[in-house]
């Protein structure tokens, strides 16, 4: 089998050609920011020019059928002890724009720490873009307590009691209004 038919090669070949080809669409990610691709894969070390050999003997023991490169420090570069392979779960959870939480003694994206915690990611944002902080923040939907005339009731026996739907307490919230507002304001159509 030649080296080019081998099922790592394109994987080896991508990884190089996004980090140091300025015409790769995707170079701006990779080597316009630095990203390199260690001397041992690209074939410089010991002049052996065997990249691509260095990269497959190093990378193949651990590959497995959907996974693609990923780098662990997300800002260091393609070496045997940066990168592993990865599910795109996984990559998508390994990306630098992810906003980052501590739980549980671990720093984790939203919906890791969502997952971990029982509740659902876009919960977790919503309750982060309103300023809530641990121990609240990671509360199951069904017993977040909030203050009422007639005392502390969860979020759902308050929208039964008071008739109004989730939905709409939480955009009154993100339009600035206080949970007695977002609770007691009558409905409008």
């Amino acid at each position: 089998m030649r080296l080019v038919d081998h099922y790592l090669y394109p994987i080896w070949n991508s990884m190089c050609n996004r980090c140091q080809n300025p015409r790769n669409p995707a170079y701006r990610y990779y080597g316009g920011r630095g990203i390199t691709v260690c001397d041992r894969w690209l074939g410089r070390e010991n002049g052996s020019g065997k990249g691509s050999v260095n990269f497959i003997t190093d990378m193949e023991p651990t590959w497995y059928p959907g996974a693609s490169i990923d780098r662990v420090d997300n800002d260091g570069p393609y070496s045997p002890e940066n990168c592993r392979w990865a599910t795109w779960v996984e990559q998508g959870r390994n990306k630098r724009s992810n906003h980052r939480l501590d739980h549980e003694g671990e720093t984790l994206c939203i919906s890791e720490t969502a997952e971990r915690a029982g509740i659902h990611p876009s919960l977790l944002s919503w309750r982060l873009r309103r300023g809530w902080t641990p121990p609240d923040l990671f509360l199951p939907a069904n017993s977040v307590v909030i203050e009422t005339e007639l005392g502390p009731m969860t979020m759902r026996e308050a929208v039964e009691y008071y008739e109004v739907h989730r939905e709409t307490i939480r955009k009154r919230l993100d339009r600035g209004k206080t949970w007695r507002d977002g609770l007691l304001d009558p409905v409008t159509r």
